[in-house]
């Protein structure tokens, strides 16, 4: 077997120049890298702050046309039930059948189930 010759002190303060240089070209890598991830954070905080903005105001605007909708049904129903009533006369009495019986129902499903 052929013996591998020492390198000289000269080729050894080049290669640790040499791994010097790339190990500082690395660490500049590094930061480059780091800075552009705190961008790319800062940014996509900033992109997540507006959405949940836009998601408020579409919660908000979808509240304040459901309580819209409600009110107008329910100014629908005021003027239709003296209509009804006039119409007919006996619908009042019809009305209170139908909540005993769905009373009556939910009390006895209700007595079913504490058994």
């Amino acid at each position: 077997m052929e013996q591998l010759e020492e390198p000289s002190t000269a080729e050894l303060l080049e290669r640790i120049v040499q791994l010097e240089k790339q190990a500082t070209s690395f660490r500049q890598h590094q930061a480059a890298c780091f800075k552009q991830h705190q961008l790319d954070i800062e940014y996509l905080k900033a992109e997540l702050l507006d959405l949940g903005k836009a998601f408020r105001s579409h919660v908000t605007h979808t509240s304040d046309d459901f309580k819209y909708l409600c009110q107008h049904i329910a100014d629908i129903h005021d003027r239709l039930v003296p209509l009804v009533h006039k119409l007919f006369p006996e619908s009042a009495k019809t009305y209170r059948q139908i909540d005993e019986i769905l009373e009556g129902g939910s009390k006895s499903r209700g007595e079913k189930g504490s058994s």
